[in-house]
C-alpha cells in the first residue's frame, strides 16, 4: 500500500487519478478538494496494489483508528508539495506549512512503521511555468528541507 499526502490543492487526487484511472489531465483541474481518505487499486505486473489518497486538511494527531492502520501498514509515502507555492515563499522562510505537515507523518510512521520509506514529489513544477535553473533551485531546497526534516523526525 501507498499513502499520497500533502497539503491541499497540491495534486494528490490528481495524480492519482491520471495515473491509476487514465483520467485526461486538463479534466482534473474541475476535481473536488478531497474531503475523506479515498482508495485506488490497480495491477503493477500483476501485483495487487493500493493508493490510499488522504485529504490536504489531514491531522495525523486526529485520526482515527481505521487511517491510522492504513498508515502503519503502508510501504510508501509519497508526499506530494506544490512546487509554485515553494516558488512565492521567500529564502530565507522555512517552507513551513508543507514540512510541519512532513514531520507530523515523518514522526508518526517513523514510531509506528519501521517498513516504511519516503518519498517528496514536487508537483506543478512544469517547463512553462519554471525555467531550468529556477526547478534546480526549488529541487535543492526541497531536498535539503526534507532531510532535515526526515532527519529531526
Amino acid at each position: 500500500d501507498i499513502c499520497l499526502m500533502g497539503l491541499p490543492k497540491v495534486g494528490k487526487t490528481s495524480i492519482a487519478k491520471v495515473i491509476f484511472q487514465k483520467m485526461n489531465p486538463k479534466l482534473t483541474l474541475m476535481l473536488e478538494e478531497t474531503s475523506k481518505v479515498e482508495s485506488f487499486e490497480f495491477k503493477l505486473h500483476n501485483i495487487p496494489l493500493r493508493v490510499f489518497d488522504f485529504p490536504g486538511k489531514y491531522d495525523i494527531s486526529e485520526a482515527p483508528p481505521n487511517e491510522l492502520m492504513i498508515i502503519e501498514g503502508c510501504y510508501a509515502v509519497i508526499f506530494v508539495i506544490n512546487a509554485q507555492v515553494l516558488a512565492l515563499l521567500d529564502v530565507s522562510e522555512p517552507f513551513s506549512d508543507s514540512f510541519e505537515m512532513l514531520n507530523d507523518i515523518a514522526s508518526y510512521i517513523q514510531n509506528n512503521n519501521a517498513k516504511c520509506s519516503f518519498h517528496v514529489f514536487l508537483n506543478k513544477a512544469e517547463s512553462d511555468v519554471f525555467n531550468e535553473e529556477a526547478r534546480q533551485d526549488l529541487l535543492v531546497k526541497t531536498r535539503q528541507q526534507t532531510q532535515e526534516v526526515l532527519n529531526t523526525s
